[in-house]
This record gives structure tokens, sequence and C-alpha cells, in this order.
């Protein structure tokens, strides 16, 4: 099996229909038996929400890399390539490791085997496989849509993280905040040991207090057990054992300090269940953190480039915020939507009544919004815009068309920030 060949068979899975009744959990328990994985032989830190997901477990592996512990790391979704998804202790899976790890699933998976597969379980199964190959048991895993919607519920976490939970993927969780946090929250097990609580919505954090009480249990609250101030560039954090001052967290965002300090509290919780991590490891940790796509900056023509692959309106408010607070206000932006997502209420978010938006459908056909809707949103709003099926085309235009000191914007979907990033970079 070559590199392409893989991609193919990877790709035939994501249209797959999976029933999420729990017959998504028996399907991924029948895999990993295959393949004689059984997940209670690792040591699972999970991590689901709705925003800040992806940060909070960099910020996680970070500083667990910093501390010398050897973890696994599963993230998702890739921006470029498969390969980024799966990492050991900083370090990302090889081209050639993730070719035999694929190629072994596929000639040892029978048609039988593949039935109701979705593409989920197999980035779960390629995740376990390469760990238990390389004699992993800490894992930081974070969770793709939900809780109990997500394949990877038959985990029993040791730390259970839940980030920012906000109104997405309603077709799948429910159409409250109420629904969605209930499904998030089933990542916690009678035998979790710590469960952080990491959001700021109050409904969330009422639901949240409601399971702290049925399962006897204490669960650590943000901004109630541990909190951070910002300073000057910098946060300053404070938990029960812990106080840190003056941190620098790499990536750009004071929506950043609250998935920092969550990964700190994180940290706090394997410390006391007996993890040596220093407050060394922790500070340059959070310093080191990668995570590309989220406010990153590269150069583009004549002016900057800002990739962010917010895709609701939350996050897409919390993009606008920041980027006043930058001083970045792009000129142009470059912005997809993907069905199921609200093109009115995230440009409501994302409002910059001064700017070109540059509207590409998504990479992904089954993933597309209507041209209609798309524009009849824009017009409704007054926004000035450009649609084009072809996204080379309008980063050749804007690319022309950036002025010196100008900041074009690429936001809106994680899938157009990977493309438009590889390209630039290539």
């Amino acid at each position: 099996m070559n590199h392409q060949e893989c991609l193919q068979y990877l790709e035939a899975f994501y249209t797959r229909k999976t029933p999420r009744d729990g017959r998504h959990l028996l399907v991924m328990e029948r895999l990993l038996r295959r393949f004689a994985i059984y997940h209670h032989h690792f040591i699972f830190v999970q991590i689901a929400g709705s925003c800040g997901k992806g940060s909070t477990a960099a910020f996680i592996s970070s500083m667990l890399t910093q501390a010398g512990l050897k973890h696994g790391l599963f993230t998702g979704p890739h921006l470029a390539d498969y390969e980024e998804r799966f990492a050991i202790t900083g370090h990302n899976i090889s081209r050639q490791e993730f070719i035999q790890v694929v190629d072994r699933i596929k000639r040892t998976l029978t048609q039988d085997d593949l039935q109701a597969v979705g593409h989920m379980h197999m980035m779960i199964l390629i995740a376990l496989l390469w760990f238990k190959e390389k004699g992993i048991k800490l894992v930081v895993f974070e969770n793709g849509v939900g809780g109990a919607a997500d394949p990877s519920n038959l985990f029993n976490p040791l730390v259970a993280c839940l980030t920012e939970i906000t109104l997405d993927h309603m077709h799948l969780l429910g159409d409250t905040i109420e629904a969605i946090t209930i499904d998030k929250a089933a990542i916690v097990k009678p035998q979790t040991q710590a469960v952080i609580c990491g959001m700021r919505h109050p409904i969330a954090r009422e639901i949240m207090g409601k399971l702290e009480r049925e399962l006897e249990k204490s669960f650590t609250f943000f901004e109630r057990d541990y909190d951070y101030q910002a300073s000057e560039g910098a946060m300053n954090f404070k938990s029960k054992t812990i106080e840190a001052k003056q941190l620098m967290p790499s990536l750009p965002g004071q929506h950043q300090y609250q998935n920092a300090s969550n990964a700190i509290s994180v940290i706090e919780a394997l410390r006391a269940l007996g993890y040596n991590i220093p407050n060394s490891a922790m500070r340059c940790g959070v310093a080191q953190a990668k995570w590309p796509g989220r406010l990153e900056r590269l150069s583009f023509g004549n002016g900057a480039v800002i990739l962010d692959g917010a895709h609701n309106p939350f996050e897409l408010a919390t993009l606008h915020d920041s980027l006043i607070c930058l001083n970045c206000e792009p000129s142009i932006i470059v912005i997809s939507f993907a069905s199921r997502k609200n093109s009115l209420e995230m440009l409501k978010a994302l409002h910059f009544p001064q700017a070109l938006y540059l509207v590409a459908p998504s990479p992904f056909l089954e993933r597309r919004q209507s041209q209609q809707v798309v524009e009849a949103a824009f017009q409704q709003l007054g926004l000035n815009y450009k649609y084009d099926a072809s996204l080379g085309k309008l980063l050749e235009w804007a690319r022309a068309s950036l002025k010196a000191s100008e900041v074009l914007l690429v936001t809106g979907s994680l899938y157009l920030v990977g493309a438009v990033r590889e390209q630039l970079i290539r």
C-alpha cells in the first residue's frame, strides 16, 4: 500500500452513516477486539467540549513532554495530513508508520468487520493500534463530536476535561445547551478520578453541578476552583495548589488563557494522582505548545494572512474580538460555510463592514451549503462579497489586491484553513 492508496481507503469512510444509538460503541469494541486492543490497558485524559478541545490537548501534551512523560496524543481533524492526528511525546507518526498501520488494518478487516464503521472509528483504531505497538499507556484524547455520540465513549478516563460549550452539531447532539452538555458529560465515568469543568456557560455549569452532586464526586470548576488574570500580554494562574505568575501561552488570543488554564488544571489533577510534572515543565509547556490554524499568522503577498479554524458563531465572535484586540482587523476575508451551519449567524459574529468577503464552497461536496443560502445571508447584512467555486482563483485575487500592512483572514472551516495553509507553505 502506498500513501495515495492509504488516503483512498480512509476517505471511503467519510460518507458512512453510523447509528449513534449505542451500536456505534459495539462497532468500536468489535474493531478493537480484532486487534487485541483493550481500552482499559490505556490511561486516558479525555477532552470533550464545543470549543478549545484541540488547544487544551496541545497545552496538556506540551507540558507532559516538557516533564519527560511518554504519552500519546490523539486530535482531529487534521489540516493537511492525517499524520497530524497521531503523536507520541511531541512527535507525529511518520508517513511510513502511518501507511504500515493502515495497511495492517486493511489486510486484517473483512467486509463483515466493516459493517457500520465510520471515519471516527477508523481514526480511533489507528491511534490505539499505533499506541499499543509503541508501548504507550498514557493517552491525551480529544473527542470528536459529543461524548455519548462519540465512539470513544467506551473509555473510562482517569481525568475528564470539558471545555467551553456552545450550540454546535445540533443535528447530532440536540438543539439546547442542556442536551449538548449532557451528551458531552458522558465521558465522565464512575472510575474517573478527576473532572475538570472548564466552561463559562451558566447552563452547562449548572448541568455539571447537578452531575457532581449525583455522582457524589468533587469536580473542579473554572472560575470557582481555578482561574487566571490577564497581565500585560501574559497570564497569572491560581488554583488550590498552584500559583504561577507571568505565564506566556504560545497560542495567541485571550481565549487561549481559558484553554491554558483548563490544561493546567488537568496537570494539577495528574500531579495529585502521582505524576511528576514540575512547575518548570508546566511553564515551558504552556509557552511552547503548537497548534497550527488557530490565529496563525503567515506572510502573504504584500501583507499578512491569519488562519483560524473558527466554524460556529461563538468561535467566530471570539475571533472577531481577538482580531480587534490584536489590531489586526482584516480587509479581505476568505470564508467557507459547511452544511448545517447557520451562515447568517456566523456572519453576524464575524461582522467587519469594511472588509470584502471572498466566499469559497466547502472542500467536501457533501458538506457544501447552497450558494443561494450563503448569498442571501450576505445580502441581508449588506456585506460586500464575491463568490467563486475556485479557491485558487480567490487566493490569487486576494494576493493581487492585498496592500502593504493589510491583513487577509481565512476562516469558517478547518478544512478550508488546511487547504489554504498547505498552498501557502508548499
